[in-house]
This record gives structure tokens, C-alpha cells and sequence, in this order.
């Protein structure tokens, strides 16, 4: 297990794009250790990406309020472990005042070119973490690893539109007289006061609606709108176009948000899908028959390797690991993990040796 000093060393390399090919499978495994390990670097992302705005200085003006902040932290000239520290420190103590002044310009921009000017915030949750974003108009969202969405930074904009894609959980503010309105590839939901999951990455064959509270309008391309309430769940194949809505325990398909996987004689092939998202990792299953297998658990705090073990324990299944390597272009590629059928004859998974 590395120590504190070292992984807060390891990440500042990791964000800057300097870590070495051993500090990247360091960082992997400690970021498979815990639910707590991924919480405490996403922290980290995004104290790194409010110092690194994904705005244009010359649109946004925000290049004093830079400047000082530097001033205030200093230049580090060794990445050295207590220098590291100290830069952490010193951004959690300063963060406020450039973060205020960015906001301040996103928000109070004059009035005369509201009309003309529509910011749109892009915010991407990294794979294996999730993240919370709070919107203009009040409502909530929580994106799952490998999410992206976009809204406009408007207030007074009256429609309350966003673009998905990828897995959010949604708890919307009542506003009747303006519908939320949550755009994917495939679907548009429309909401005015609720709460709903929805699953739509553009890789995946499905889309699927989960209603927690309130009602929403479900539309698939031309069909006709579906309306769905609390308890319900709508799942939709993109590539046949048919869909089935049945009653559901909706906080199995959002316990995600809250570091919990929740599995009820499900099929292996989503156990796997989960896992993928959760851990960052691909998942190839070589006898397709494993994936129809009902698999039934609740894993919370579990690492990826503690999971793997329990599966191989409880199902005719066992694991092939290939760890992290760097491609052509240099690049990590993901641990890929191979599922095959029976009882493997060599000793079952165990935890990576700590570092």
C-alpha cells in the first residue's frame, strides 16, 4: 500500500502527464483498492481541473486571476514528495478566490451579451470514478465513470436542456412552467420535479430509463412518448427498437452513486458490464454462455481483485488477468480480463502484492 506522501507524489505525475510506466500501474492498483481511493483522487481531478479550466482565457478573462494564483502557490521547481504536498495544500487554501472570479464572469456576465454569448459547460467523469455536478437551475447530477454531459451556464435561459452520454443519476428541481429536458442518442426524457437514472452510453446495445419519485416523458426516435413512474424501469434495445417497461427495485440501478453494487440473479454479462465501469478494466467473456448465468450479491468497499475471487468462489468461472501495457503510441491500455468457463486447476486470484 503506497503512503500517503508517495501517492499524492504519484498523482500530481499522473495529472501533469509525467508519470512513469511503474507509477502508472502503482496508481492503477491503488485506485482498485477502494471506494475511498477513487473518491480521494477524484478530489484531486478536480482541484486540478478548476487550476486548468477547460475555457477560453481570451472569452473569459480570467488570466490575472491565474496569474495571482500562481504567485500565491509558487513555482515548484523538483517534484519532490513534501514539494508535492505543499502544492496540494497551498491550491486547497487558495482555491476559493480564482474559482469565485471564474463562476463570478460565468454567471453575472453583463447583461447586453446574455442573449448573444450561451456558455456550454462540458464535464466528463473519468472512467472508474463518479462525479457530482450541481446545475444552474438547482437540480443534481451524478455522472458515472466514463460519463460525459453538457448544459448551458445560462441562468436565465429558460429551457433547461442537457445532452448525455454515458450512465447519470438526476434529482430535478420542481419547476413546472420550464421541463428539464435530458437528451441522449437515442432518447429524450422530459421531466419537470423528479428523479430518474439513466443508462446511455453510445457503445452499449440498450438505453434504459429508472424512475426513483415523480413522473417523466420517455421518447425513443418517432415512437409515441411513454410516461413512467416511481418503481419503474424502461428498457430500450437500440438495435431491434423494441422496448419493455416493467416494475423495478430502482435503487439497484443508481446505488452506483453511493459506491455500492447491488446484483439480484442478474445475468453475468451486466455483473461484468458493472465492473468495467466501476474499475476501469475490460472484461471478455470467452464462452458466451457464462454471460446468461443469474448471479446475485451485494459488494460494497470490495476491490476488483476481492470481487474476482468471490466470483470465481460462487460460479462455475474462472479469470485470466493481463496487466496494464503501453501500446504504439505509447499510451496504457486496460487491464483486460479474461472470464472462462469451469473451476481453474491453478490457485484462485489473489490481491496484487502491496507496494
Amino acid at each position: 500500500m503506497e503512503n500517503k506522501e508517495n501517492i499524492e507524489l504519484i498523482i500530481y505525475r499522473i495529472l501533469s502527464g509525467s508519470a512513469t510506466e511503474q507509477e502508472q500501474t502503482k496508481f492503477q492498483s491503488w485506485l482498485n483498492e477502494s471506494y475511498a481511493n477513487r473518491q480521494k483522487y477524484q478530489e484531486y481531478y478536480i482541484l486540478w481541473k478548476t487550476l486548468n479550466p477547460p475555457f477560453n482565457p481570451d472569452e473569459i478573462n480570467v488570466e490575472k486571476a491565474h496569474d495571482k494564483t500562481c504567485k500565491q502557490i509558487g513555482k515548484i521547481k523538483r517534484t519532490t514528495s513534501s514539494s508535492i504536498i505543499y502544492y496540494w495544500q497551498r491550491i486547497a487554501s487558495i482555491i476559493l478566490i480564482p474559482l469565485f472570479l471564474i463562476l463570478g464572469y460565468l454567471v453575472f456576465d453583463n447583461q447586453e451579451n446574455e442573449s448573444d454569448h450561451d456558455i456550454i459547460q462540458n464535464i466528463s467523469s473519468p472512467q472508474g470514478m463518479t462525479s457530482q455536478v450541481n446545475l444552474p437551475d438547482g437540480s443534481k447530477v451524478w455522472l458515472n465513470g466514463g460519463s460525459q454531459l453538457s448544459y448551458s451556464l445560462n441562468r436565465k435561459a429558460k429551457e433547461r436542456t442537457v445532452q448525455l452520454n454515458g450512465e447519470a443519476y438526476f434529482e430535478v428541481r420542481s419547476d413546472k412552467e420550464n421541463p428539464f429536458i435530458v437528451k441522449t442518442e437515442r432518447a429524450t426524457i422530459t421531466a419537470t420535479g423528479t428523479a430518474f437514472n439513466v443508462e446511455a452510453y453510445s457503445k452499449d446495445s440498450i438505453t434504459a430509463v429508472t424512475m426513483t419519485s415523480g413522473i417523466v416523458h420517455v421518447l425513443f426516435g418517432e415512437m409515441k412518448s411513454i410516461s413512467m413512474k416511481a418503481g419503474e424501469r424502461i428498457h430500450f434495445n437500440n438495435r431491434t427498437t423494441q422496448y419493455e417497461l416493467n416494475k423495478t427495485d430502482a435503487y439497484k440501478w443508481y446505488a452506483w452513486k453511493d459506491g455500492l453494487l447491488i446484483f439480484r440473479d442478474d445475468p453475468l454479462s451486466y455483473v461484468f458490464k458493472r465492473l468495467e465501469i466501476t474499475f476501469n478494466v475490460e472484461i471478455n467473456i470467452v464462452d458466451a454462455s457464462i454471460g446468461n448465468l443469474p448471479y446475485r450479491a451485494t459488494f460494497e468497499g470490495e476491490t476488483l481483485h476481492e470481487i474476482l475471487r468471490l466470483l470465481e468462489m460462487t460460479a462455475p468461472i474462472h479469470f485470466h488477468l493481463t496487466p496494464r501495457i503501453q501500446n504504439a503510441s505509447a499510451q496504457f491500455v486496460k487491464p483486460h480480463i479474461e472470464v472462462l468457463k469451469g473451476k481453474s486447476k491453478k490457485k484462485m486470484l489473489s490481491p496484487p502484492p502491496h507496494h
